[in-house]
Parts: C-alpha cells; sequence; structure tokens
C-alpha cells in the first residue's frame, strides 16, 4: 500500500477572554482543558474509499501561548504589569499540522483532498472541546493553510454563545464542564467519521449547532435551534411546541420555577421562529446601521437574546447525553386513567 505524507500548517488567532471573569477561574479552566487534551484529539484517523488518511496537528504552541496570556492577565490584575502588554493576545498562530495518506481512490490525487480531512478535523475539534468546557475553543480565526496560491478561508466557528451561556451561572439550565476525555469517547460512537449528512439525531443537531456557530446573531439561527431540538428530541412533523417542551423538561427534570423560566423563554422562541418562516419579522436591512435607525438594536439584541438562550439550553441537553452516554433516546407516551375509582 503506498503511503504519502503532507506537511500543513493550521492559521489563527487563539485568545482568552478575561475581561468580565474578575477571578480568572473560567481562564484557569480553559488553560487546563488545552493542557490535557486526550491523544484523540491530536491525531485522528479517517478510512475514506480504500484510503486511511491520519490527521496530527501539533497543538503545543496553542496551550503555551494561552498560558502565556493567563500569566499576563494575572500579573495585570495583580497590578504587576501596565495594561499596555497585550501583545500575546493579537499574535497568529502557524500550528504544524501532517497528513499521512495510505492508499488511493479516485480522489486521493487532488490537492484539496487532505486539507478536506484536516478542516473535518477542526470541525469535530471544536464541538467535542465546547461540549467538555463550553467558550474553550474559538475558532472565528482558524484557517486551514492552503496549498499553492490559494485563498485562505477562515472557519468562521465562534463560541460566543458557548462562552456566554457558561459564563452565566445564574440562570438555568447550568452548564458544567465534563472530560474531555468523556465527551471524546461519546463523541465517537455519535459521529464516527466525516459524513457531510447526518445519519442520526444528534449528528442533525450538532450539524445545526456549527450553523448557529457561524452566524452572527441572524433570525435563522432560531430556525436552526428548532430544527436541532426537533430533531434531537425526534418530535414528528406536525407536532406543536407543547410536545417538544414536555420533552424538554423530561430531560432536564427542572423545578417549579425553572420549569416555567423553561416555558417562557421556549415560547419566545418558537413565537420568533414562526414569525420569521410566515413572514410576520421585521427583518433587519443587510446593511444593519443602528446608528441610522435605533430599531436595529432592539431587533438585533432580541434575535441574540433568544439564540444565547436556545444554545445554552442545546448544549445542556447534549451534555445530558454526554453524562448518561446516550447515543439517542426514545420517548413513548402514556395513558393513564382520570377516574379515581378505576
Amino acid at each position: 500500500m503506498s503511503t504519502r505524507t503532507e506537511g500543513r500548517h493550521i492559521v489563527g488567532r487563539f485568545a482568552l477572554n478575561p475581561d468580565d471573569d474578575s477571578s480568572l477561574e473560567y481562564e484557569h479552566s480553559i488553560v487546563e482543558l488545552w493542557s490535557r487534551l486526550p491523544s484523540g484529539l491530536n491525531s485522528r484517523k479517517y478510512i475514506h474509499d480504500s484510503c486511511e488518511v491520519v490527521v496530527t496537528i501539533d497543538w503545543s504552541p496553542v496551550q503555551q501561548l494561552l498560558a502565556e496570556q493567563l500569566r499576563t492577565s494575572t500579573s495585570v490584575r495583580n497590578h504587576e504589569l501596565s495594561g499596555n502588554c497585550w501583545g500575546s493576545y493579537s499574535k497568529e498562530l502557524h500550528l504544524p499540522a501532517q497528513i499521512e495518506i495510505s492508499g488511493k481512490n479516485k480522489l486521493s490525487r487532488y490537492h484539496w483532498y487532505p486539507n478536506f480531512f484536516m478542516e473535518s478535523h477542526l470541525y469535530d475539534l471544536f464541538i467535542i472541546l465546547n461540549l467538555a468546557l463550553p467558550g474553550a475553543a474559538d475558532f472565528l480565526n482558524v484557517s486551514v493553510e492552503p496549498v499553492g496560491a490559494g485563498q485562505r478561508d477562515r472557519l468562521e466557528l465562534s463560541a460566543y454563545y458557548f462562552q456566554i451561556a457558561f459564563r452565566n451561572s445564574a440562570q438555568w439550565p447550568i452548564l458544567r464542564s465534563i472530560d474531555p476525555q468523556t465527551v471524546l469517547s461519546w463523541y465517537s460512537q455519535v459521529r464516527n467519521g466525516f459524513g457531510q449528512v447526518p445519519d442520526t439525531p444528534v449528528e442533525r443537531a450538532m450539524f445545526a449547532l456549527l450553523h448557529v456557530c457561524r452566524s452572527s446573531g441572524r433570525p435563522e439561527d432560531l430556525v436552526w435551534l428548532f430544527y436541532a431540538f426537533e430533531s434531537l428530541f425526534r418530535t414528528r412533523i406536525g407536532e406543536n411546541y407543547s410536545s417538544l417542551l414536555e420533552r424538554v423538561r423530561l430531560l432536564l427534570e427542572p423545578d417549579s420555577e425553572q420549569e416555567k423560566q423553561l416555558r417562557k423563554n421556549l415560547r419566545a422562541m418558537y413565537d420568533f421562529r414562526s414569525s420569521f418562516v410566515h413572514g410576520g419579522l421585521q427583518v433587519i436591512h443587510p446593511m444593519h446601521n443602528e446608528t441610522m435607525d435605533p430599531r436595529v438594536e432592539d431587533r438585533y439584541g432580541t434575535t441574540v437574546e433568544l439564540s444565547q438562550y436556545g444554545t445554552r439550553l442545546l448544549l445542556a441537553c447534549l451534555q445530558r447525553y454526554i453524562n448518561e452516554n446516550w447515543r439517542e433516546v426514545k420517548y413513548k407516551t402514556a395513558i393513564e386513567p382520570g377516574n379515581d375509582d378505576v
């Protein structure tokens, strides 16, 4: 079997966001997570049509950079350094990566073939790390080095919603950190490959979540989120908000006050989605200029607020699946007699 090895670079900026966390506890957790990445996240194997493809990325520069940023933030908070020492936060890294391809098929000779698997691995890594610790991996400005003079396309995977959800520990549902090896083991069961069309309800939910992460606060985010919920909870076409609410309630087990907030927020999301899909929503002009039209800020704020809540809710559901090691859940309808004499 023929084997060839090609080198690439992952190019991007990786930074902590310590602005709203005076204790830096969250940043410490992110640095700790990156420092103990499971080996399966440094190297990943894919099988495609007689080819075995192994992607290997050296993440040590990211680990070192984040640790340096944490030291800088700590020193500034302790007044040991001035506030003009933030150079590490804008530093662009070129991470060495390697793709080993064993065997041949009709596509393996193309220059884009190795990059496809490299990018697929980055998408997997983004989901895995942000399920382990929401907000831990932001790939907004990350890209795979192109071959030759090709254009470098950013992944544009933002962890903004994840970070907001995890930081706001006072709002239910509360997100937790999970050992990345536990997440990787679960993820390998629900997505074992590079398929571009989902095969399971969990894959459909995760693909939808990726679409939300590539957005920038657009109304379509709510459509994607409901696609994710309706896939994950296997609601049938025509089933309404009440069916979805009941299944979320069964999975996350809120108390009475939490259930009240769940009903309120899920109803707001549902009404927004319906208004957008059926033409009742006042959509914002693509120029998005709130200075010239102050109404933009209010409309955009509503979209982002609902999307943040929906992302938090979806992450909580997926974390429950991970903690229980569930690949899918089946829901049954029970009939109970309402006559006390029976």
